[in-house]
């Protein structure tokens, strides 16, 4: 009977001494778990309130249209916010509202750098409802209303319904196919008047669907008719255009059917 409450005696002892290691081990974690916590609010209060992380510059990339003001003002981010509380999504979104802006994306650059970078619509065209403009990109999508036209590349869009405008929607078609047009038509024209050609593109008529026009800058018209084979059409045409012969024409050039182009002088 001694033997076994010695035994049960060493037994108790050795339990208690790994209790107690134990005990002593979750209380360093707890202590070194405290400690961290107290490093981290000390880092983060440092952070929130030192003004080396005080933003010094906004870099803005990829703007064209927009100017760097536009975009830092749409960012709602300040010069002199403390970097850490930028809320870039935020930003990022309130960016995007604009019409012109496609996608965006904002950077810290530490210490005291953020950079916004934008991805923009291209504005290709314009329209007139009353006496203001509306420019338009190369997707149908209504970017801007202004009083006058500051862009010389822009090229005018008649035959379009703009009796209800909205910024950042597609203009209104009856045929979604107009669209697509619209886009094809930017791409080659952009394309052609980029280049230094005497002769520029100016205005595009889509009043009839079956019977497009595009015209020059100098009394030149192209009658392209349908919408098939678009970018043939304009390459016969603008071949035509190249031809110094030509300089002085004033008429049109159809491109409306096969074969050959029929080109029409005005007297």
């Amino acid at each position: 009977m001694s033997k076994f409450k010695k035994q049960q005696g060493n037994y108790i002892l050795k339990n208690k001494e790994k209790l107690l290691n134990k005990k002593r081990k979750i209380k360093f974690i707890k202590r070194g778990i405290f400690l961290f916590i107290v490093l981290i609010s000390v880092l983060i209060t440092l952070c929130l309130n030192l003004s080396y992380f005080d933003i010094a510059s906004i870099t803005v990339k990829g703007n064209e249209n927009l100017t760097k003001e536009e975009i830092i003002e749409g960012s709602n981010i300040k010069v002199g916010e403390n970097i850490f509380t930028v809320k870039a999504n935020k930003a990022i979104s309130s960016v995007k509202e604009n019409p012109y802006v496609i996608t965006s994306h904002v950077k810290r650059k530490f210490p005291n750098e953020i950079i916004v970078t934008v991805k923009e619509r291209k504005a290709a065209f314009y329209s007139k409802l009353n006496d203001e403009f509306y420019i338009i990109d190369n997707e149908g999508i209504i970017l801007d209303k202004k009083k006058n036209i500051e862009n010389p590349n822009l090229v005018r869009l008649e035959g379009i319904n703009l009796s209800n405008p909205t910024l950042g929607s597609e203009i209104p078609v009856e045929n979604k196919k107009k669209l697509k047009d619209i886009n094809t038509l930017s791409d080659i024209i952009y394309d052609y008047n980029s280049k230094d050609e005497n002769v520029k593109i100016t205005m595009i008529e889509l009043n009839n669907f079956l019977d497009i026009k595009i015209h020059c800058n100098n009394n030149v018209y192209i009658k392209i008719g349908t919408d098939d084979d678009i970018p043939e059409k304009l390459a016969k045409a603008f071949s035509i255009l190249k031809d110094k012969q030509l300089k002085n024409m004033k008429g049109y050039i159809d491109v409306s059917f096969d074969g050959n182009p029929v080109i029409y002088k005005q007297d």
